[in-house]
């Protein structure tokens, strides 16, 4: 018996070392990932600066200095990135990326003092590429230390810091801010509210939600299986029995097969009933800003980029369908896209990325499949007892034509009569006991959305502002029903 224990013991710390193993490798590739996605942005960014000071180059000669201080600035950011990596030169290329950051502020101001040469269509596509790419290295810088951090933390925690030298982890650099309005920027969010405490605490609700429906879903498959169980345990020998829960496995089945069928075909029929067009090549500034700002919060998500959509609709709003992270879509109202301004639209793109990355449309479909089967299971339970059909049922079961007269005086014929009732009256309230549950799930969701939101913008005062303006619209969306998040 003692080397069955030690046995099992060994197995059980091998199999956590390499689970740990796996853990740490995980977590060093996605750090290297992060920092890949910060090295494509920032050279993004060095290849639009040339672009746009040979742009207003003339029209600003006599702001030679700015423009010279400009493009040595990137020289140097663009010489310090050849040689930096998270385990070394993140702190130089750092200070190097905020120094070209404080040189491109001035340019802006000066830009700011020629109207007519700001209103130039290709120097107003310019400034706009360049303030997407500066978003994209803020969120990229971001998406970085957070996984860093963890990858960082991890490492030194007990028992973890055992497995650590095996999978060659070392510490990584962070990218400090020195700038101190970044600096404030990044601390604006944790001051005004612990946005990972939220989310936590909406993810238990969330569960909690869930799993009550789950419960009450197979109450309302398998109760009257028990009833009928209990109508029928002391049925007469060769009298039917009901110990195969069949109406259970059959709503069950039901249930999946709708679920099945919302996850293949939900995303194209939400798409194809609101008339949105899908936006490819951007024709108009507005068309150009979603775009960016999508790839934006796709960045700041870590979440592959989703098919941008537009539906043609005055009510500003917006939605995230898909079941698939790699096959997601995020839809905006025209009436969405001129009614707010960058900040605000960040923010909203912001929200239906989270509702991608926490897998609601996923949870969400499901939940519609399931309140549809209990729709279903609620109207022909009505139509049973309208037409008798339960009762005729039951007198079958008797034992052909009444055989099993005296079950009812039976140990178990009070409990079957309880449990019957219980589950009709379950059945005529099904429909709006399901939707209370899922609307409260939903609205968990929604809440633990804002919350992601304002973690990877670090602006919650933008989607608050995003929010006033969509609950203030004179009329709802028409071109959005259901099936979206």
């Amino acid at each position: 018996m003692g080397t069955w224990i030690f046995l099992i013991i060994v197995a059980a710390v091998v199999f956590w070392a390499i689970s740990a193993y796996n853990t740490l490798i995980r977590m060093k590739g996605e750090t290297e990932n992060a920092w890949k996605q910060i090295d494509v942005q920032l050279k993004r960014r060095h290849d639009l600066i040339p672009n746009l000071v040979e742009a207003v180059k003339g029209a600003m000669e006599f702001e030679k200095e700015t423009l010279e201080a400009v493009i040595q600035a990137r020289n140097q950011a663009v010489k310090i990135q050849a040689g930096a990596s998270p385990t070394q030169g993140v702190q130089a290329l750092a200070a190097a990326e905020s120094a070209l950051g404080a040189a491109l502020s001035r340019f802006n101001l000066v830009v700011e003092r020629y109207p007519d040469l700001k209103a130039t269509s290709n120097v107003g596509q310019l400034q706009e590429e360049l303030t997407s790419t500066e978003n994209r290295v803020a969120f990229a810088r971001q998406l970085y230390n957070d996984t860093a951090t963890t990858y960082n933390v991890k490492q030194q925690q007990f028992p973890w810091n055992l497995i650590a030298g095996f999978a060659r982890a070392e510490q990584v650099e962070l990218w400090e801010i020195t700038d101190e309005a970044e600096r404030a920027a990044e601390g604006r969010v944790s001051a005004e509210s612990n946005l990972f405490a939220q989310q936590r605490a909406n993810r238990r609700r969330s569960a909690v939600l869930v799993a009550i429906f789950v419960a009450f879903f197979a109450w309302v498959g398998f109760g009257g299986d028990l009833a009928y169980y209990l109508f029928t345990i002391d049925a007469r020998p060769g009298a039917y029995r009901h110990t195969v829960p069949w109406i259970g496995l059959l709503t069950t089945t039901i249930g999946l097969g709708m679920a099945w069928f919302a996850f293949q075909r939900g995303p194209k029929q939400v798409l194809w009933a609101t008339g949105a067009w899908q936006l490819v090549d951007a024709n108009t500034d507005d068309e150009k800003r979603l775009i960016n700002v999508v790839e934006e919060m796709a960045i700041a998500s870590g979440l592959p980029k989703p098919k941008v959509w537009v539906v043609p609709d005055t009510d500003p709003n917006a939605f995230a369908t898909g079941i698939k992270e790699g096959d997601a879509h995020v839809a905006v109202t025209e009436g969405l896209m001129k009614s707010l301004n960058r900040d605000e639209l960040q923010a909203v793109v912001a929200h239906e990325m989270s509702h991608i990355r926490n897998h609601d449309m996923k949870l969400m479909t499901l939940l519609a499949a399931l309140v549809g089967v209990i729709a279903l299971m609620s109207d022909g339970a009505i139509r049973m007892m309208r037409w008798g059909s339960f009762s005729g049922r039951r007198g079958g079961a008797r034992g052909g034509g009444g055989g099993g007269g005296g079950k009812k005086g039976g140990g178990a014929g009070a409990l079957a009569v309880i449990v019957l009732v219980l589950w009709l009256i379950t059945l005529i309230l099904a429909p709006l006991i399901s939707r209370l549950l899922a609307l409260g799930v939903s609205r968990k969701r929604e809440f633990l959305a804002d919350a992601t939101a304002a973690q990877f913008t670090r602006n919650p005062g933008a989607l608050a502002s995003a929010l006033r303006k969509i609950e203030n619209a004179a009329e709802p969306t028409k071109a959005i029903k259901r099936g979206t998040a």
